[in-house]
C-alpha cells in the first residue's frame, strides 16, 4: 500500500527548494512513499526532473482572489486522501489545505495554534547541529515524526537539470559568441526587493575587483526586465574595461533556462537569494552577500570550506545589531547597508575568484 504524502510550501523559490530535501528523505526512508508538492505557480522550475517527486501541484494566484477557486482546490486535495501532510508554510492557506487533505498525521513547525490542528507541532531549534543552516535543519526536524534516522543525513537540495537542456543553453552562448570553456560568472546583480540588494555603487566596485582580479572572465547578470534600469545605472558606475567585460544580453526570462545557463558558469557572485540558492543546488561555487535584514545563520548552507563563501555585516561589526528585532532591522536595513563596505570584503572576494578561475 502507497504512503501518500502532501508537502506544502509556498512562498518563493529558496524555500521550495529547500523544502524538496524533505522529499528525497522521504523516498529514501519509505520506499513506499507516493509524495505530491505544493508550490506556488512560477517556482516549480526547482521541482520539474526532481526523481523524488511523484506530483507537483500548482497553487494559482487566482486561488487567492476567488473562493470558488480555492475551494475547489481544497476539494481537489480532499479527494486524493493523504495519509500525511508536512506543512512548511505554515499560514491560513496552508492550515486549510491540511485541513482538507484527510491525513491522519499532521506536522508543521510549532505556532501559537499549530497545537490546535496538527498532530505533530515541531519545535524550531535556534542553533545548528549539522552546521548546514536553519533552514536545512528546521525543516529536517519536521521528518521526526515519521523517520528515526534518515539515511542520508548529509544530502542537501539539488536541481535536475535534462541533458537538453544542457545542450540548449551551449547552443545559446555559442549563438551569442562564447565559445566553450571561456570563463563565465554569473552576477546575482539584485535581491528580490531594494531592502535585500548591495548598493549598485558598492557592487560596481566589487565588479571592478572581480576583472582586476580575473581580467578573461566574461560577466552575466541575474535580473529580470523590470530591473533593466538598474542594470542600466550600474553600467554609469563602471569603468570601460570592466563593461566590457559584461554581457547584459546573455539572458533567458526562463527560469529553467536560467539555470542551464548557470551551469555553464564557474561561480557565482552577489546578493544573497533564489539565484545562491539555486547556484549551490547544481554544484555551482557562490559568493553571497547578505542583506542586515537576512539571517546568515539561516541561509549560509552547503558550507563546504572555500566551495561557497557568504559575508554579512555582523561578521565585521556585530555591534550594530545588539538589540535590533526583525521589525528594527528591517527599518534600518538601508542605513546598515551602506555600513557595509566593500573594504571590508573584497580582499576574500578576490582569493574566491582567483581560486576559481585560475588559468587552466
Amino acid at each position: 500500500m502507497k504512503v501518500k504524502v502532501l508537502v506544502i510550501q509556498q512562498k518563493k523559490i529558496g524555500d521550495v527548494l529547500v523544502s524538496s530535501l524533505l522529499c528525497r528523505h522521504l523516498k529514501e526512508n519509505i520506499p513506499n512513499a507516493e509524495i505530491h508538492f505544493v508550490a506556488n505557480t512560477g517556482t516549480e522550475a526547482v521541482l520539474i526532473n526532481n526523481p523524488y517527486i511523484d506530483s507537483i501541484i500548482y497553487f494559482a494566484p487566482e486561488y487567492r482572489k476567488s473562493y470558488r477557486s480555492f475551494l475547489s482546490f481544497l476539494t481537489g486535495l480532499r479527494a486524493k486522501r493523504y495519509h500525511v501532510v508536512i506543512d512548511v508554510y505554515g499560514k491560513i492557506e496552508s492550515l486549510l489545505m491540511t485541513l482538507f487533505s484527510g491525513a491522519d498525521k499532521k506536522i508543521a513547525h510549532r505556532k501559537g495554534y499549530t497545537r490546535f490542528f496538527y498532530t505533530h507541532p515541531i519545535k524550531s531549534i535556534k542553533g545548528q547541529i549539522l552546521g548546514e543552516g536553519l533552514a536545512i535543519e528546521n525543516r529536517l526536524r519536521l521528518l521526526n515524526p515519521l523517520i528515526d534516522s534518515l539515511k542520508s543525513p548529509e544530502a542537501l537540495p539539488e536541481i535536475y537539470l535534462s541533458e537538453d537542456e544542457v545542450q540548449s543553453a551551449s547552443k545559446a552562448l555559442l549563438d551569442q559568441g562564447i565559445r566553450p570553456g571561456q570563463p563565465l560568472l554569473m552576477i546575482s546583480l539584485l535581491g528580490s526587493v531594494p531592502s535585500k540588494t548591495y548598493p549598485l555603487d558598492y557592487m560596481a566596485q566589487l565588479l571592478e575587483e572581480v576583472v582586476h582580479a580575473s581580467p578573461q572572465t566574461t560577466l552575466l547578470l541575474n535580473y529580470i526586465p523590470r530591473q533593466k534600469p538598474e542594470v542600466d545605472k550600474l553600467f554609469g558606475l563602471l569603468s570601460s574595461k570592466t563593461s566590457e567585460m559584461i554581457r547584459p544580453e546573455v539572458y533567458t526570462s526562463n527560469l529553467r533556462g536560467f539555470l542551464a545557463l548557470l551551469h555553464h558558469c564557474k561561480a557565482l557572485v552577489g546578493n544573497e537569494g533564489g539565484a545562491v540558492n539555486m547556484a549551490k543546488a547544481i554544484g555551482i561555487p557562490t559568493y553571497s552577500i547578505y542583506s542586515p535584514r537576512i539571517e546568515k545563520e539561516a541561509w549560509d548552507t552547503h558550507r563546504q570550506a572555500g566551495f561557497h563563501l557568504a559575508v554579512h555585516l555582523k561578521d565585521f561589526e556585530p555591534e550594530h545589531f545588539v538589540g535590533m528585532d526583525k521589525k528594527a532591522l528591517r527599518k534600518a536595513s538601508s542605513e546598515l547597508y551602506r555600513q557595509f563596505k566593500p573594504k571590508y570584503f573584497k580582499d576574500s572576494l578576490r582569493v574566491f575568484i582567483q581560486k576559481h578561475f585560475q588559468p587552466a
